[in-house]
């Protein structure tokens, strides 16, 4: 079990409320941690105040007396599910239990609501109210998703919200502390970066391609290697199964570009088209952007995407480097890499000409209000920035360097920076022509590969 990296505020919060007896639910995509940080809270919890806590794994949960055998309770077979429920916090009252985790408790909701007596899931959930208000300790839950909820509970929202004194969202980890994941694993602090940037700042996704990049070449070949046969297939196929059919074919619509409600409305002659929409932001895999009336759909799950693209295309899995040229984040991991690989003073073509750096001091990806794909500061201090885009619009990688550029000199001190827009693809006249008026070198595959050849560097 990796530690709490970039979950300290969570953590300690979750403690709080459990040393305070509140009924919590943690939200969050798949992989993201919920279970990791409920299972660190009962070991801290059990180890140091010795308190007793009962941890239920909802998905394993096959019949209802299961859910009191893996409670650790004496069950019986005939029980019906009001009864078990009924046990499971009476057994829990009288142990002197006092944290009660069901994780993934949806999948629990699910089961009972087919079942007598309930048959139906808002009595399923108007129980459940009942028994965590009377329960003297903490209960917390936790759910990839409430849509099925939505689909099996009319109000759902109004219903939930008086179940629940604390809603936690579990959102990505930052680069920095996917990287300590990795590097946990692997103890190489190269790979470690590539690892965390390829994870997307999912745990389950780092921990998962770290492992295997143990047995592979490099993590690039892990990478494919998990999307194609490992744990993270096995992952992306269940999810992907479970989806509705409107949903699948917006997933396959989204992995080749962002598309507007209108352009997928158009697309997917499906009634369900808005309801499976809905689901997939709900499961924190798709992202949208709102200007004005305008709203603009993506996949926010760059990993899931680089799996949607090879079952699309299986020949991309056959090639290792290709695959990390689809992937805005693996374009961007090798570009960083090759700066890192200028050792000396070097001329770097450009669409415009030639630009002078180098050697490199610096590389890094930099957050100041707004991330910036790379930044890199050379011996004699000179510094670059740069945009990096295989499918984005380059006009607004163009604008954000602007941007940039004035934070910079304001918040840094820097003044003057090479600005680079570099492109997997060749921009076109308009592109190029605003580049120049802004003092924006364009750099592309082509250019790359020359400055690769140079440093002695992998092809990208």
């Amino acid at each position: 079990m990796h530690k709490l990296y970039g979950r300290e505020r969570e953590f300690d919060a979750l403690k709080k409320y459990a040393e305070l007896h509140k009924n919590v639910l943690i939200k969050g995509r798949r992989g993201i941690g919920k279970t990791h940080i409920v299972r660190a809270l009962i070991e801290d919890l059990k180890s140091n105040r010795n308190i007793k806590a009962i941890y239920i794994n909802c998905e394993k949960i096959t019949t209802p007396s299961t859910l009191l055998s893996e409670a650790g309770f004496r069950t019986e077979p005939s029980l019906s599910p009001d009864d078990v429920l009924n046990e499971l916090f009476r057994n829990a009252r009288e142990s002197g239990v006092e944290i009660i985790a069901l994780d993934e408790f949806v999948f629990l909701v699910r089961d009972f609501a087919k079942r007598k007596p309930y048959r139906n899931a808002e009595r399923v959930i108007a129980h459940l109210r009942g028994l965590i208000s009377e329960f003297p300790g903490a209960t917390i839950f936790t759910a990839s998703s409430l849509w099925k909820l939505y689909k099996l509970i009319r109000g759902y929202e109004r219903r939930l919200a008086r179940m629940f004194d604390v809603v936690i969202k579990l959102d990505a980890l930052t680069l920095e502390d996917s990287a300590k994941i990795a590097y946990d694993i692997t103890g190489d602090l190269e790979s470690s970066s590539i690892i965390a940037e390829l994870g997307d700042g999912v745990p389950f996704y780092v921990e998962s391609i770290a492992l295997t990049s143990l047995r592979c070449a490099d993590p690039y070949e892990a990478f494919v290697e998990e999307l194609t046969r490992g744990a993270l297939n096995e992952l992306f196929r269940a999810l992907f199964s479970d989806m509705p059919p409107s949903a699948r074919e917006i997933v396959y619509l989204l992995s080749q570009s962002p598309r507007t409600f209108e352009s997928l409305k158009h697309s997917i002659l499906d009634n369900a088209m808005p309801y499976s929409l809905e689901y997939l932001v709900e499961m924190d895999i798709v992202g949208r952007i709102e200007k004005g009336r305008r709203v603009t759909y993506f996949i926010k799950d760059k990993t899931f995407r680089a799996w949607v693209t090879i079952n699309r295309k299986p020949h991309v899995a056959r090639e290792m480097h290709k695959i990390t040229r689809v992937l805005s984040l693996g374009f961007e991991a090798l570009v960083r890499e090759l700066f890192l690989a200028i050792t000396s003073e070097t001329e770097i073509d450009t669409v415009q000409g030639k630009i002078t750096f180098g050697p490199t001091d610096i590389v890094k990806r930099l957050d100041i209000d707004g991330e910036v794909n790379l930044m890199a500061i050379d011996a004699k201090g000179r510094t670059i920035i740069s945009e990096i885009t295989i499918r984005e619009n380059p006009k607004r990688k163009i604008r954000q360097l602007l941007e940039t550029e004035k934070k910079l000199r304001k918040k840094m001190g820097i003044r003057e920076p090479m600005k680079l827009l570099i492109t997997y693809k060749p921009p076109s006249e308009t592109v190029i022509k605003l580049a120049k008026r802004n003092n924006v070198h364009i750099i592309t595959q082509k250019h790359l590969n020359k400055l690769a050849r140079i440093v002695r560097y992998r092809p990208i």
